[in-house]
């Protein structure tokens, strides 16, 4: 009987992912046609311009004319391969979705985690702070909801100063463990507004999770063990067993997975989404690594890109990797397998693609059981059950939806966001802005902007600078894109004040990325000055 349910359930389905399919392939490629023709789409036309900036010869309005649908196809299909996969899991397996809802842990290894994650906030490159001082509102890349900040950018240099210093300490303090009850709180109010800040220097960096994690904590008394707090409570005579099992340690872990769920699948989703298996299968994966190389400048330790079937070996399994993260996460075991294999993925990543994500790495020590090592004891844990206080629930329920949500609409803000999903097809070239300065003298003097040393210091480094002339490129003819490409200007003509300069005209153009170093080629003409 419950098989013939779930047959039910699984056609009923099908249809309706037929039924959406239809009306989605009937709307949607006309509706994208308007935005081509209008350039006034609002989001969808930023995600359009985004993915039509790869190859603008190529993405014109008869090619989104199949590829939407192809696309539509892909989203709908995986789609209900993944709905199927949830139904099975609460019809099947619903034990394993109470016990991943009330997992036990102790307050050894909440302390543990604890101190992993102020470790990466401790160590983490703050550096663009300083860059942020230097900038204009107009040089800024503005997250999404915070327009509302422009005209107080770049903000003042005390304010800036005083919650890094804050911010520094507070991470010290939290890592020991002392009075944590009230040291964790004011770290996460300070840490938001400081973390933010690098996300308005070229680029939005993808360290979300670090932060909502950090939000996590201030669910449970995460200075229990490991701390200074320990310590004080022993020396007053106070008993208390570091390794008993409770859910109050519990509940912040499953949070942190959830959110560690979406950092990983949206990704893979939007992979295939856009691409398909074409993502894995074709020379995608090759030129990805040689557009990484381009941007940062730099050779990787492994040229994984001179052997073409480990490439798509690569991208195969990247693809199940992301788009099954979730689902290892409820179950224990497998969850345990996943963090070996995360650890591996980011490490070999760092050394083939240059793709460093060191931050969520600090994530994984949440994945073992401490006490049981230290115990040496194993097996089901069983404990009362635990009623989180209401704001809890509503606080992490809200949290790790919207994080969820953001993934599903792919928007980048803060402290939400899609991750980086490296979705559509790499193409083989990439776009940059190029320069040319002409001056009294009739020279005429021509810089790659993603090259030039100062402007690459007023970022923070190359990748940084890349992201916001990749903003720029996207928008339309508009005064915003004059101020942008003033802002640049400003930057370089900083360390070249000597320069007598007449005219400055800005280039989009196309950098070659089979050979690398191959001169740019002029596409159009991005502005004057």
């Amino acid at each position: 009987m419950a098989n013939k349910q779930l047959a039910l359930w699984l056609g009923g389905l099908a249809l309706a992912t037929l039924a959406v399919g239809g009306a989605m392939a009937a709307f949607f490629p006309n509706y994208i046609q308007s935005i081509l023709a209008s350039s006034n789409g609002g989001y969808i036309s930023e995600l359009l311009f985004r993915h039509q900036l790869k190859n603008p010869q190529r993405y014109t309005a008869e090619f989104y004319s199949t590829y939407v649908p192809e696309v539509i196809i892909r989203i709908l299909g995986l789609g209900y391969v993944i709905a199927a996969a949830v139904l099975l899991l609460v019809t099947k397996g619903r034990r394993y979705l109470i016990d991943f809802w009330n997992h036990s842990s102790t307050a050894f290894n909440m302390g543990v985690f604890r101190i992993s994650l102020m470790w990466i906030f401790h160590i983490f490159d703050m550096s663009p702070l300083n860059n942020l001082l230097n900038l204009t509102s107009e040089g800024m890349n503005i997250p999404i909801g915070y327009r509302w900040l422009a005209p107080v950018l770049p903000p003042p240099a005390w304010l800036v100063h005083g919650m890094w210093d804050a911010y520094n300490w507070l991470v010290i303090v939290v890592m020991v463990g002392f009075l944590t009850r009230f040291t964790v709180p004011i770290l996460t109010f300070v840490s938001f507004f400081v973390l933010l800040g690098p996300q308005l220097v070229g680029k939005m960096n993808h360290y979300h999770h670090i932060w909502l994690a950090l939000l996590f904590l201030n669910f449970t008394t995460s200075g229990d063990s490991l701390s200074v707090d320990a310590l004080i409570r022993k020396l007053r005579g106070k008993p208390f067993d570091h390794h008993r099992y409770d859910q109050k340690y519990g509940r912040p872990f499953v949070y942190v997975w959830i959110v560690m769920g979406a950092v990983y699948f949206f990704p893979g989703f939007w992979k295939f989404a856009a691409s398909g298996f074409a993502w894995a299968f074709s020379d995608n994966v090759q030129l990805k690594i040689l557009a990484k190389i381009y941007e940062t400048g730099q050779q990787p330790v492994i040229p994984l890109y001179n052997y073409p079937v480990l490439c798509k070996i690569g991208g195969l399994a990247t693809l199940f990797f992301e788009i099954s993260f979730p689902f290892a996460m409820v179950f224990p075991k497998l969850r345990l397998l996943y963090g070996f294999g995360g650890i591996g993925f980011h490490e070999s990543n760092r050394r083939i693609t240059q793709i460093g994500f060191t931050s969520i790495e600090f994530l994984y020590p949440s994945f073992i059981d401490w006490s049981a090592l230290v115990k040496r004891k194993w097996g089901e844990v069983k404990t009362s059950r635990y009623l989180a206080p209401r704001w809890q629930t509503v606080t992490g329920v809200f949290t790790v939806a919207m994080l969820w949500v953001a993934g599903f609409v792919a928007v980048e803000s803060w402290p939400w966001a899609v991750y980086p999903t490296f979705a559509p097809l790499e193409q083989h070239f990439v776009n940059s802005i190029e320069m040319r300065v002409a001056t009294e003298d009739s020279k005429v003097q021509s810089i790659l902007l993603q090259e030039d040393p100062t402007l690459i210091a007023s970022y923070s480094n190359r990748t940084r600078l890349r992201s916001y002339m990749t903003i720029l490129m996207m928008k339309p003819e508009s005064d915003e894109r004059a101020k942008m490409l003033k802002s640049l200007f400003d930057l370089w003509r900083k360390d070249h004040v000597h320069e007598n300069v007449r005219e400055v005209e800005f280039w989009q153009v196309q950098v070659p990325l089979l050979p690398l170093g191959a001169p740019p080629v002029p596409y159009k003409i991005l502005g004057k000055l």
